[in-house]
C-alpha cells in the first residue's frame, strides 16, 4: 500500500485521536470512507489510537478509583497483589508498575498495582 500512496504522490497525515484509548494501539478509527475519489497529489488525513501515552500516577488511589482511571487511559490494571499494611486506610494502591510517565501501550499492555491489606 505504501508503494501506490508514492506512486500517486498522496500525502497521508496520520494523528492519534485520544477518543480511541479503548482500542488497541494503532488501530486506524478514521480516515477517508472506503470508495472515497483520491487524486495524485492530494493529502489524507488518518487518526490512529495513540500508541504512547503519559501513564497517571494512580498511587493512593482505591483500587477501584486505579482501575478506572487507567482503563480511562486504555491500560489494562492487570495483575493486583496485596501487601500487609499497617495504614489505617486499606484497599489503597501503594505502588504502581510501571512507573507514572511516558508509557507505549504495546509493551505489555498492563500495569501492575500493590493494594494495601490489612495487616
Amino acid at each position: 500500500m505504501t508503494a501506490a500512496l508514492e506512486q500517486y504522490s498522496i500525502n497521508v497525515i496520520c494523528t492519534a485521536d485520544e477518543t480511541g484509548l479503548h482500542n488497541p494501539p494503532g488501530v486506524v478509527i478514521r480516515g477517508p470512507q472506503e470508495g472515497t475519489r483520491v487524486d495524485q497529489g492530494d493529502t489524507i488525513q488518518v487518526r490512529i489510537s495513540p500508541v504512547e501515552i503519559d501513564l497517571p500516577d494512580v498511587k493512593n488511589q482505591t483500587r477501584a478509583q486505579a482501575e478506572a482511571i487507567l482503563i480511562e487511559h486504555g491500560v489494562d490494571p492487570g495483575r493486583i497483589s496485596f501487601a500487609p499494611s499497617n495504614a489505617q486506610s486499606t484497599a489503597v494502591v501503594t505502588a504502581q508498575s510501571p512507573e507514572p510517565g511516558p508509557y507505549d501501550r504495546r509493551s505489555s499492555g498492563v500495569v501492575r498495582l500493590t493494594v494495601a491489606a490489612q495487616g
